[in-house]
């Protein structure tokens, strides 16, 4: 989708009670919240995860540069980002994005949430769209799909839910997939690095030049930590390996 300009509402945000309010603050994949204050009087870094006034120091708790790796997936969560398709060449009524259970077990779909993240915010990153996934579990290799209707339309995927609310925006900009703690099971930033979110280097656009192209992990499981390494611009495979 094209980049929508202006402030995102945060009245949506605190309906669904998922951020404090808004002159506080913006809510973060670790949970914190930023401390408007220190960042109005430059006593803080304002995309700060760790809510002390101070930036990263590469332990895993995220980065304003993109490099550091974030926190590990807790532990039984083997779900991954696999693919996303947020840009077509004409209407971007195509965009869908793939989770893949790469473990030898079925994983539980209950508290775990799509948080969409505009990288051109106003005052940092901040998300502009939640998403709570519909299903039960996932199964182990096994793809899950949100997608708009078109995709859903043509899919056979044996999960699968509609792509709910506005679209999912171009680049710069970052996909996270959280648990109920609010601790990030998977994260990838795109088109350029969003502070804060994605690991390592940012995984490359999506051209809107071709045809249903996307963004994914080949395969579908590979994950060293790095988005740029673990994705690539290949013909998309909605619910499928490449």
């Amino acid at each position: 989708m094209h980049r929508q300009t202006g402030i995102h509402a945060c009245g949506v945000l605190l309906a669904l009670a998922l951020l404090p309010a808004c002159a506080a603050g913006e809510w973060k994949p670790d949970g914190a919240v930023l401390d408007a204050a220190a960042e109005a009087d430059g006593g803080g870094d304002a995309r700060d995860l760790d809510g002390e006034g101070a930036p990263p120091d590469g332990t895993g708790d995220g980065a304003t540069d993109g490099t550091d790796r974030a926190d590990a997936a807790p532990a039984g969560i083997t779900l991954v980002i696999s693919e996303i398709d947020y840009d077509q060449p004409s209407a971007d009524d195509r965009e869908f994005i793939e989770l893949y259970n790469h473990g030898s077990a079925a994983v539980a779909c209950a508290g775990l949430t799509l948080v969409l993240v505009n990288g051109a915010a106003s005052g940092g990153p901040a998300s502009y769209e939640e998403i709570a996934l519909s299903c039960s579990s996932i199964p182990a290799g096994s793809f899950f799909l949100v997608a708009d209707d078109a995709i859903l339309a043509e899919s056979s995927c044996p999960g699968e839910q509609a792509l709910s609310g506005g679209r999912i925006e171009n680049g710069p900009d970052a996909v996270a997939l959280v648990n109920a703690a609010r601790e990030p099971v998977d994260q990838v930033a795109y088109g350029g690095a969003v502070a804060g979110w994605g690991e390592g280097s940012p995984a490359p656009s999506d051209p809107d030049t071709q045809a249903q192209a996307s963004i994914q992990r080949n395969p579908p499981g590979k994950d060293t930590g790095d988005n740029m390494g673990d994705f690539q611009v290949i013909a998309a495979t909605p619910c499928a390996a490449p």
